[in-house]
């Protein structure tokens, strides 16, 4: 009988009705339905507004750690980033000096024709002539002698009394 009579009864739960006779609350009652939905004691709105505030300082809070954590994992990242960079660099480095290091040492006991040319065909027809490109120094000789000068040498009477 009281739904059919005030529909928005449901919406008014906050009030007790229980206890009063219907009769003499419904006055009282078509009063409290005409206020709107939202309306409620003094005491519990504020008890609603501090809850609101308190979960949006904690949300605000949240926020902020999220923020400083990110903040962070990225300087994180960045030194990361730039030590493997370093690391790189000196690997490079590294690499790079072991290479010339080992040219430098080849050139210096690499064997070619002219390290193995020997004294005896330094003579009067020979000069003794440096290579820029290479750091060489290397003997100039006729030909004769330049064609056995990589190996073992002839015997002297094999050139005979011939003057080169």
């Amino acid at each position: 009988m009281l739904k059919n009579e005030y529909p928005d009864v449901k919406k008014c739960q906050h009030i007790r009705i229980s206890s009063l006779r219907i009769d003499e609350c419904r006055s009282s009652l078509s009063s409290w339905l005409l206020k709107p939905y939202h309306t409620s004691p003094r005491g519990e709105k504020k008890e609603i507004k501090e809850k609101r505030e308190k979960r949006k300082k904690e949300k605000k809070e949240r926020k902020e750690k999220k923020k400083e954590r990110k903040k962070r994992k990225k300087k994180e990242r960045k030194k990361r980033k730039e030590k493997k960079k370093e690391k790189k660099k000196r690997t490079k480095r590294k690499k790079k000096e072991k290479k010339e290091k080992k040219e430098k040492n080849k050139k210096r006991h690499d064997p070619t024709f002219y390290n193995f040319l020997s004294t005896a065909a330094d003579g009067a027809n020979s000069a003794w002539i440096s290579i820029p490109a290479s750091g060489e120094q290397i003997m100039m000789t006729s030909a004769p002698t330049a064609h056995y000068a990589a190996g073992p040498q002839p015997p002297s009477s094999y050139y005979g009394s011939s003057i080169y």
